[in-house]
């Protein structure tokens, strides 16, 4: 099979499956009928989107549409979901993935570096190596850390955190000295900003999604992200984007405070790999992929669908003969054909 007729044949297959998603129906019969609704043979992008709770309103979901109309995006389907929710499925911890995990779950003499520079950094930082801090109980995981200060508030554990260096080990592995306890741990920064997604004080409203469809020659995925949604700092994101405009409207939309740091408005898939990844978070649980437009596409392709359950996981690996590599790295920002096409020379 040739990569560009299975390409083809992929994004047929994924805007049906937007069809059913979205309508409720199966697609009709008439295929010239369903190319004129789904645009059929045009190469789709399919992104999962979300409103953060710092930012949760009516203006601002206003705002948001508003700007993906403009854009030429549109909202397929889009729901809320509540703070109780998203604290008991875990699936803030999922959609974080190995911040959470690093900071909950994985004891510190078990954490991956990235290379002998990091780990040197490290000991040139801490006095010794990161191996003889964890056996020493003074490098924690931020879960062990709270055991140790069990009157510290989340917010007070981050600000600690937050006074001294950090140092970043590995992908999604941060290390920084808690000013007063004198331990170092790890992400200790997530327990603070989990609970503003979980604790439903914090968070009234609970998070509003959206699933969002548009074509490849009118908008590249990179473009998505760089024009529409705007760079994950905010001051730095692009004129007219949304983070942009949030930030500049913030009095006016009713917000309590600028946004500033994770508290950036809106969070959007990275590349449609991660958009399939957080939609099976979010809105299947047990992480399904049979219906998702990607899924579908990805199947249509002949690609096995257990290759996508591994990369959805952002193992590291060859991709198309490149560099071993997390996943997600090497196709952020890619569209929905330049995915196909990485994962058949794959």
């Amino acid at each position: 099979m040739e990569n560009a007729a299975a390409i083809g044949a992929a994004c047929a297959a994924a805007a049906g499956a937007w069809y059913c998603c979205s309508s409720g129906s199966a697609p009709p019969d008439d295929s010239e009928a369903l190319a004129s609704t789904l645009h059929w043979g045009s190469p789709q992008n399919h992104s999962f989107f979300f409103i953060k709770p710092h930012a949760q309103n009516e203006a601002v979901e206003t705002l948001v549409r508003e700007t993906l109309a403009a854009s030429q995006i549109d909202v397929v389907s889009s729901g809320t979901i509540s703070a109780a929710a998203i604290d008991d499925g875990g699936l803030i911890d999922k959609h974080y993935g190995t911040l959470a995990e690093r900071a909950m779950d994985v004891p510190p003499a078990e954490l991956p570096v990235w290379s002998e520079a990091k780990a040197a950094e490290f000991e040139k930082l801490a006095g010794q190596s990161h191996t003889a801090a964890a056996a020493a109980g003074q490098l924690l995981n931020l879960r062990q850390a709270q055991a140790l200060l069990p009157t510290a508030s989340p917010k007070e554990i981050e600000r600690q955190w937050r006074a001294g260096e950090c140092l970043k080990l590995a992908p999604g592995t941060y290390v920084a000295k808690l000013s007063e306890a004198q331990v170092w741990v790890v992400n200790g920064f997530y327990a603070s900003m989990r609970a503003k997604f979980t604790d439903a004080e914090l968070n009234p409203a609970g998070i509003k999604w959206l699933q969002l469809r548009w074509d490849e020659s009118a908008l590249t995925w990179q473009a998505f992200r760089d024009d529409v949604v705007g760079a994950t700092d905010c001051k730095a994101a692009r004129e007219g984007s949304l983070r942009n405009l949030v930030l500049q409207r913030w009095e006016a939309l009713g917000l309590r405070a600028a946004p500033t740091g994770s508290e950036n408005g809106v969070h959007a898939s990275a590349s449609p790999l991660e958009a399939a990844a957080e939609r099976a978070i979010w809105l299947r649980a047990g992480g399904r992929y049979d219906g998702d437009p990607l899924g579908e596409a990805w199947k249509a392709a002949g690609l096995p669908m257990d290759m996508l359950t591994r990369w959805s996981t952002n193992p590291e690996e060859v991709v198309a003969g490149k560099d071993a590599a997390n996943v997600f790295d090497v196709v952020e920002g890619c569209d929905t054909s330049e995915l196909l096409r990485l994962a058949l020379a794959s």
